[in-house]
């Protein structure tokens, strides 16, 4: 038998807002989802959180596209506040809206099922799918992942005066293989450019390029700190003053990178 006492902890939750909830309209899953949320948020003393889906959906054993599709539907009602959208490597944040007045009304979300009828929704259930409802959001995660590939090339074809193309199947594995390890747009920027203000004008300036830069000593390159003598000139490993000028980014770069994260802000990844 379970040993559940309050000495082992215990969330804190205004009765009020308790009886607001109990008024409210909610199904199955949308109820175990602000379980969670109180959980993660007034379990642990605090407002708000960032919760995945796949947190929520592993929390509660309900299929990750029902929580996310649940979850929108609580943040339409208000009854869910997104304090701050997703980024490329921190979940959305959010927290449970305590102005119960600002919730959509209750009379409204009753409108969904007749008088009588009682909700046996239970959260278990995974809605009937045509597998169509996916493919738009598939192909927006795909041009936001084409979108990378090319303002991480672009702006090493300006700086190192190259031509390579964003589209090799071998350029964007090795892309990929750093963002899966946690390194972020800006890092490939500044690897290019402390490998371009060492190598640029020698030898080793032909290996400025994917296979090398993006590779497995990417972090190391990463971690490498330049030497700096007057002004903005970088010394580079052989002693040769390099000018370290940023050239300006063609508008397309620019605007991939301008909305790279707004994009996966609104897609939620994680």
């Amino acid at each position: 038998m379970s040993d559940v006492q309050l000495r082992n902890g215990f969330t804190r939750i205004d009765n009020e807002l308790l009886e607001a909830l109990a008024k409210t309209a909610l199904n199955g899953t949308q109820r175990r989802i602000l379980d969670v949320v109180f959980r993660q948020t007034y379990g642990y003393q605090r407002k708000s959180h960032d919760l995945s889906v796949t947190f929520v959906a592993n929390a509660t054993n309900i299929h990750k596209k029902q929580i996310q599709r649940e979850l929108i539907a609580l943040i339409e009602k208000s009854i869910i506040t997104v304090v701050s959208e997703a980024t490329f490597n921190k979940s959305r944040v959010i927290r449970f809206n305590e102005d119960y007045n600002e919730w959509v009304n209750s009379s409204e979300v009753a409108k969904k099922f007749p008088p009588n009828k009682i909700d046996t929704h239970t959260g278990n259930e995974l809605a009937p799918s045509t597998g169509n409802e996916l493919v738009p959001q598939i192909k927006k995660k795909e041009n936001i992942k084409e979108n990378i590939y090319s303002t991480i090339i672009d702006y090493l074809n300006i700086k190192c005066n190259t031509n390579y193309r964003a589209t090799t199947d071998k350029t964007k594995k090795l892309i990929n293989a750093r963002m899966n390890e946690g390194f972020l747009l800006d890092d490939f920027k500044k690897v290019i450019d402390i490998k371009t203000a060492e190598w640029t004008g020698l030898e080793m300036s032909k290996y400025l390029r994917p296979q090398t830069l993006f590779g497995t000593n990417f972090e190391s390159y990463l971690n490498q700190k330049p030497n700096l003598k007057k002004g903005s000139d970088t010394v580079g490993k052989f002693g040769n003053a390099i000018k370290f000028d940023i050239p300006k980014i063609n508008k397309r770069t620019a605007d991939a990178e301008k909305n790279f994260d707004n994009e996966i802000e609104k897609l939620g990844l994680i």
